[in-house]
């Protein structure tokens, strides 16, 4: 019984309150189908695994045996193709160039010859022994170099000039050439317009179009994938802003990724997957049948096909990471063809903008290694420079064991200074000041190194020491630079004149319509002080010749020239495509292919001394294209036309007798084709320099938005 001093004590128990629950966007998951990334340093290109399984592996299997036998049937039907095609376009035939490649060679085995039988080796039939070939592509540069010098001392105030402009890569494969066609024709001294004498270099270019192909392949197809798989990176500011140890935690894993399709295809792989194969595929056909190969490589032919894969190689190395290797690719691309230095400048500058000096290091160091490896019968020609080169290689290798330890002790104290004395004296031996200051720098990247970089870099110091040694070696030892002032200097002012051909650019416009010449004042402006000192013209010198370039400055002004103008707006917009790329390489945004793309197609259009086949490297490089858009890929359309068109413009003839050996009806076509390319020149220029634009555009411009970290 209740009274008025009891409590109604209600047993009903309250509902209990569920925490909020905040909704997070989830995509679908499948376990079979769902990519692993695995977390690197923001900034670097993520790692794409996908969880394997026996379908997987079978499906992925029958798609690689489907795409070899079709790479098979095409590889085989594309080399057929290009051995009937120099035989049956024999007017598009470049023979000037043919002829000066034969010479070249042959010149380089007669000094060979000559040198083996001075030491006594007797000549039969098997070829001179590879030794004195070496001795004599050494000995073709500096005689040309020496007497090209002994005409300036007899006219003063003149440049030298060469009767050669081969970098000595190019060299060394026209020897070749002339070695093997000797091996068939033992007294052939001249080349003949033949399929038997110019196998060799077509084949050359055939197995260097197939790795161009390849290379291709395997950068779309990488670009493709990392569109579809990663999230984007975080660029150099959010690294800044919100430190490495937060950008590497989990947070910035939470980020958004896009969406990937659950389903499978009816091979049981991934959607994504099968579209980076498939047009990593196409990509590499288009470059098998790329018309300015088929013409320019093995109908004319000439090598501007050499640096393509290299570069192609180098850019999809450095986007997997591998940025030494990347650097190995373009120093043998430029022993190849000078022109790869147009272009190799854009990797350098991705490293830089995106705030990697580890990676730019890696390829420098590369790019370094295999420049000076091939320039090294030049470089090192004396005991002296090889011995420095050995010892600072020798210090390296003692100093290894405690590089790996990382410990001190009285043992690594002697080791060091017996190291670092061995390698200093023959500096001191010069009694140069400025040499003794390069020795005391070479000798601190072989003792400090070790203990400022991080284990793995092991081998990049010791290829960087090496590097070193070699340069410090033929400087101050008897090393020679023939190879680069015949090789890369000669090149730049070898023709002096705005375009040679007929190509269609903006210099083309500027000479053909307006009378500009490559020297002419653009504009002057007042020069301060320290530059008029420095770059002030001796008046007691001889005026320079109309071909010559003019003083920079003149009457206290800086004269700026058409062809400098040229250049430093190509250098300002090849700036401005490798800071896109570096953005675009941290979203993993495909259009990082068009913005390597784009500064050869800027080179064609801006640049003067321009040939008319220089197109030829955007042309080939544009069938990346591919994999970032059919736009892109119809764009790849047009600037292999027009350069197909320039390439055959050059070479065809006006007059009918020459294609008596064809049907009426192809030779009025050709007689037709002749016509219009020779009418169209040098307007095409124009639309030469708005297709510049799109690509510049297309290439600042990004189709994937970047995304910030979100608060922890």
């Amino acid at each position: 019984m209740l009274t008025e001093d009891d409590t109604i004590i209600d047993l009903k128990p309250e509902p209990v309150r569920s925490p909020r629950v905040v909704p997070v966007p989830l995509r679908p998951i499948e376990v079979d189908v769902v990519p692993q990334i695995d977390s690197e340093m923001p900034g670097k290109p993520p790692r794409m695994r996908l969880p394997i399984g026996r379908n997987r592996i079978l499906a992925r299997g029958a798609l690689l045996l489907a795409m070899l036998c079709i790479a098979a049937v095409l590889g085989h039907w594309g080399h057929v193709l290009r051995d009937s095609l120099y035989e049956a376009f024999p007017m598009v035939r470049h023979h000037g160039d043919i002829n000066n490649a034969f010479n070249q060679g042959f010149r380089v085995n007669m000094i060979a010859n000559e040198l083996a039988t001075g030491e006594g080796w007797i000549a039969t039939d098997a070829p001179v022994p590879w030794r004195y070939v070496r001795q004599a592509m050494v000995k073709r540069f500096d005689d040309a170099y020496d007497d090209a010098m002994l005409r300036v001392a007899e006219n003063p105030g003149t440049k030298p000039n060469f009767d050669f402009d081969y970098v000595p890569l190019r060299l060394l494969v026209a020897t070749l050439w002339v070695r093997d066609v000797r091996q068939e024709f033992p007294n052939a001294t001249n080349w003949q317009d033949g399929f038997a004498f110019t196998r060799f270099m077509l084949h050359i270019n055939t197995a260097l179009g197939a790795l161009t192909a390849i290379a291709m392949f395997l950068l779309v197809r990488h670009w493709v994938l990392r569109r579809a798989m990663a999230p984007p990176q975080p660029g150099p500011i959010a690294r800044m802003r919100y430190g490495v140890a937060v950008l590497k935690s989990k947070v910035w894993s939470t980020l958004p990724v896009p969406p990937l399709e659950p389903a499978l295809s009816p091979l049981g792989v991934q959607p994504p997957t099968v579209k980076a194969w498939a047009l990593g595929f196409i990509a590499a056909l288009l470059v098998w049948f790329e018309p300015n190969i088929l013409v320019e490589s093995h109908i004319w032919p000439q090598w501007d096909l050499w640096i393509v894969p290299f570069f192609v190689l180098a850019v999809w190395l450095a986007s997997v990471n591998w940025w030494f290797a990347a650097g190995l690719s373009l120093g043998i691309g430029a022993m190849l063809k000078g022109q790869m230095l147009f272009g190799a400048p854009l990797l350098f500058l991705w490293a830089i903008f995106d705030l990697r000096p580890g990676a730019l290091a890696r390829l420098m160091t590369g790019f370094a290694t295999s420049f000076l490896a091939i320039a090294s019968p030049w470089l090192v020609q004396t005991r002296e420079a090889a011995g420095l080169l050995l010892m600072s290689l020798g210090a390296a290798g003692v100093i290894v064991p405690f590089y790996w330890m990382k410990r001190k002790s009285w043992v690594f104290g002697v080791i060091s200074a017996v190291a670092g004395i061995a390698v200093l004296t023959p500096f001191i031996m010069t009694r140069n000041w400025n040499a003794i200051g390069l020795g005391l720098g070479l000798v601190t990247l072989i003792l400090a190194g070790p203990w400022l970089l991080p284990r793995r870099s092991s081998g990049i110091w010791a290829t960087a020491v090496g590097c070193v040694a070699i340069t410090l070696a033929a400087v101050y030892w008897g090393g020679s630079a023939s190879w680069w002032q015949i090789g890369f200097g000669y090149g730049t002012r070898h023709y002096q004149a705005m375009t040679m051909g007929p190509p269609n650019n903006l210099a083309a416009v500027l000479t053909n319509s307006y009378g500009w010449r490559l020297y002419d004042p653009v504009v002057s402006v007042d020069a301060p002080e320290w530059i008029v000192n420095r770059f002030q013209r001796d008046p007691a010198m001889p005026p320079p010749s109309p071909d010559d370039a003019p003083p920079f400055v003149q009457n206290g002004q800086l004269v700026v020239t058409v062809k400098l103008l040229t250049t430093t707006i190509y250098v300002v917009l090849l700036t401005l495509c490798a800071f896109a790329a570096a953005r675009h390489a941290r979203r993993n945004d495909p259009r990082f292919l068009v913005a390597i793309t784009a500064p050869w197609v800027i080179f064609f259009a801006v640049m003067v001394q321009m040939h008319e086949r220089y197109l030829f490297w955007a042309a080939v490089i544009a069938t990346c294209g591919i994999g970032v858009s059919l736009g892109m890929t119809l764009l790849w359309g047009v600037v292999s036309a027009m350069s197909v068109a320039m390439i055959v413009n050059c070479q065809l003839s006006s007059d009918p007798n020459t294609y008596l050996r064809y049907e009426p009806w192809f030779a009025n076509t050709l007689l037709n084709i002749n016509f219009v390319f020779e009418r169209a020149h040098p307007g095409l220029g124009w639309a030469m320099v708005l297709l510049a634009c799109i690509y510049l555009y297309m290439a600042v411009t990004s189709s994937r938005k970047s995304s910030l970290p979100v608060a922890a």
